[in-house]
């Protein structure tokens, strides 16, 4: 068993033990990610929208979109907000918020961080 202060196994935060499953957990979405960000890399938006739709209800991300009758019942912005394995996207429309999440998303698989 390894100590909460182990920091020599990958992953290794200062107050968590080292846990492999969450670990394999991380590795899987971020090969997902690299997966789905770069199969839809030039692919048309409403493809890649109905794709991020797809993700989403099958547990891996939310999107949140303004209510178009009552704007200021909604507890966050009125942008359209896309977070899929931890990429988040936002946008005054459903296609530029796509459109943002997926230049996020291959910039974070290709090493960008996002910029």
């Amino acid at each position: 068993m390894l100590a909460a202060a182990d920091h020599t196994q990958p992953g290794v935060q200062p107050d968590r033990p080292y846990d492999p499953a969450l670990d394999s957990r991380e590795a899987t979405e971020r090969r997902i990610l690299a997966n789905l960000a770069r199969s839809f890399a030039d692919a048309p938006l409403d493809a890649l929208i109905f794709a991020l739709r797809q993700t989403v209800e099958r547990g891996w991300g939310s999107i949140l979109e303004p209510a178009p009758a009552a704007p200021h019942l909604r507890p966050a912005s009125h942008l359209v907000e896309i977070t899929v394995f931890g990429t988040l996207g936002t946008g005054p429309t459903i296609e530029e918020a796509a459109r943002n999440w997926r230049r996020v998303a291959l910039a974070t698989v290709n090493g960008k961080g996002g910029e």
